[in-house]
């Protein structure tokens, strides 16, 4: 008997069909793929929000850390840290491009350098009071001198490390009586660790100031002379596509009030623009936090988490800052 040996295999024309229908319908639904996904993070972030809700909640009245304790800002995914049981609610499934941003606060938003003898403020800015250096510019300059003349900012070997130096009033021409440095180290985990020192005796006496509540940080009696106290400011170790608002302590039990949302520092303020290029995305108009389709999650005052456009909660509006931002 002679045996049928014909292939009955898919031939190649049928199988490069098969291919092409397959990758169809891949373009086809992908979109409703990404929809859902999308739609899922949305979902996953309100969620996130209202965890931290409730560690906010139990933190006020918790006896550990005693009956209405105060948040700060600068500081607050640690402070919560203990209330929100296990499971991370720090990170918005669509918020993992901002954590580097998120990760790392200017310095100007955390201290700033408060003298005691006249009242003034210096802020870690660059200007007429202030200086920045690299640390090799630092060590190398020469302080006994009463006057020093700083050469402009170069990054130098090690860009994580600068410093701030800084004087209380303005000398006639180009030469400063610089009389404090702050250095300043990007340490790799969320945090900056500073370091502050007196560098010439004028008597004058400095406080480094957390911003956010006023508090001492480093004294004056730990400055003078040498090289100070070491503090460490930031996320504490961790990172956060989340903004507390920097009112947090006046305004959460006023309704209507935005106490935590979307956002690529740790703190919201209500004096933040969000149309400079700090919150530029790729698209004109809507800020970089604005991960769910364009619009932002935002917690109020009660648990409570919102959807909203940003320009239904932008601060740069004197209304929506007064009603929604300050107290």
């Amino acid at each position: 008997m002679k045996m049928n040996t014909k292939n009955t295999g898919f031939t190649l024309i049928e199988l490069l069909v098969v291919i092409a229908i397959i990758a169809l319908l891949t373009t086809l639904l992908a979109p409703t793929f990404t929809g859902v996904t999308r739609t899922a993070n949305r979902t996953i972030c309100a969620n996130n929000l209202k965890r931290v809700g409730e560690a906010i909640s139990l933190f006020r009245g918790s006896s550990q850390t005693g009956a209405g304790a105060r948040l700060i800002p600068t500081r607050w995914p640690v402070q919560l840290g203990d209330f929100l049981g296990s499971g991370g609610a720090f990170v918005c499934p669509d918020g993992e491009s901002e954590l580097e941003a998120a990760a790392v606060m200017p310095v100007d938003e955390l201290v700033c350098v408060h003298v005691t003898t006249t009242g003034m403020d210096l802020e870690l800015i660059e200007g007429p009071f202030v200086a920045k250096l690299s640390d090799e510019q630092f060590q190398a300059i020469n302080w006994g001198p009463a006057h020093v003349a700083v050469p402009p900012y170069s990054p130098g070997s090690n860009p994580t490390v600068c410093w701030w130096v800084l004087e209380d009033i303005v000398h006639a021409g180009s030469d400063m009586d610089y009389e404090i440095a702050v250095r300043v180290e990007e340490s790799g985990d969320g945090t900056l660790t500073l370091r502050v020192k007196q560098i010439t005796g004028a008597g004058y006496n400095f406080n480094l100031i957390d911003k956010s509540d006023r508090k001492v940080l480093v004294p004056k009696s730990q400055m003078n002379g040498g090289p100070g106290s070491e503090v460490v400011l930031g996320g504490g170790g961790g990172t956060t596509s989340y903004g507390m608002n920097s009112a947090i302590n006046d305004i959460s039990d006023s309704a209507g009030k935005i106490m935590v949302l979307d956002y690529p520092w740790f703190v919201a303020k209500s004096t933040h623009n969000w149309s400079d290029e700090t919150f530029a995305s790729d698209v004109p108009g809507i800020p970089i936090f604005a991960r769910h389709h364009g619009m932002v999650n935002a917690l109020f005052p009660g648990g409570d988490v919102h959807l909203k456009r940003p320009d239904e909660i932008d601060p740069d509006d004197p209304n929506i800052q007064r009603t929604m931002w300050n107290k």
